[in-house]
This record gives structure tokens, C-alpha cells and sequence, in this order.
């Protein structure tokens, strides 16, 4: 399988369309699809690298910049929450739709499985999970030296 039929926003839509998201879920959700599912040299995917919590594509932070921009999405934010989700607008449900029409069968289950794990597990278990199928992606991470009960990053990967 392979990236090529769709663009750094089609991922993101197609997941955010399975369940709203935060920066850091959506991060881990985009790098288990493109470790466990398309080519490690997908230049059309986000490219990652070890950061402060595990992978982390610098990318995203202007594609979903880009997409609040344009009315494709909408951070939620809610008081005393670290961050909120990322939700797909009207316009986002339109374009996720057209996405999927071009995403193949084994990309949308490889989305949905990943999202539901994502968006249900503890940032712990996310991260931990990570770790475990890509260590040389936790070196620089903090989260080992942090403890399970910390709810999540601030504003790093």
C-alpha cells in the first residue's frame, strides 16, 4: 500500500473522521499508519523524527494550521484540559468523504484500527505502544522519565 492517491490533508481527514483527535494522538495515529502500512521512503507522507515524545513531524503543525485556516477543521479547546481535539467541520466532512473515495480498502481499516486504538487508550498505553513497535524513535522522548499517571506534552511531540 502506498500514500500516493492522497495528500498530507487527506490523512489527516480520513482520521479525524473515524474520531476527533489532539495534536498528540493524531501525531502517533499518523505515525503507526505510516510504519505499519505504507513504504518507509513515502516522501508524499509525513516524514518523522525521534523528538521530546517519541515520533514527531513538524509537518503536521502547519498542515493542520493550513486546515483550521480553511474551514476544514476545528480545535476544540475546553478549560483546564493541556489541549483540545480536532474536529472535522462541515466543509472537513465533505472533503473527508471525497478522500475516502480515493483511499483503498486496506488504508481505511489500517485508519480505522489505528484510530480506535488511539483515540481510546491512555497517552501512556499510546506511547508506550509507540515505543514498543519503533524504539529508535524514543531516544530523545521524556515520557520514560515521566510518570504514567502524567495526562500529556504541553506543546511538544
Amino acid at each position: 500500500m502506498t500514500g500516493g492517491r492522497l495528500a498530507k490533508k487527506d490523512w489527516v481527514l480520513l482520521c479525524l473522521m473515524r474520531a476527533p483527535l489532539d495534536r498528540l494522538r493524531l501525531m502517533k495515529t499518523l505515525f503507526l499508519i505510516w510504519r505499519r502500512h505504507l513504504r518507509a521512503d513515502d516522501a508524499d507522507f509525513f516524514q518523522f523524527r525521534p523528538y521530546l515524545y517519541g515520533p514527531c513531524s513538524f509537518e503536521l503543525y502547519s498542515v493542520l494550521e493550513t486546515m483550521q485556516e480553511g474551514g476544514s477543521i476545528v480545535h476544540e479547546s475546553h478549560p483546564g484540559e493541556r489541549w483540545g481535539n480536532y474536529i472535522l467541520s462541515h466543509r472537513g466532512k465533505e472533503e473527508a468523504q471525497e478522500a475516502r473515495e480515493r483511499a483503498d480498502a486496506n488504508e481505511l481499516k489500517a485508519i480505522e484500527e489505528i484510530v480506535k486504538f488511539a483515540s481510546t487508550a491512555s497517552i501512556g498505553e499510546l506511547l508506550n505502544q509507540v515505543y514498543e513497535e519503533a524504539p529508535e524513535y524514543a531516544v530523545k522522548s521524556l515520557f520514560k522519565r515521566l510518570s504514567h499517571g502524567d495526562t500529556g506534552p504541553g506543546r511538544s511531540c
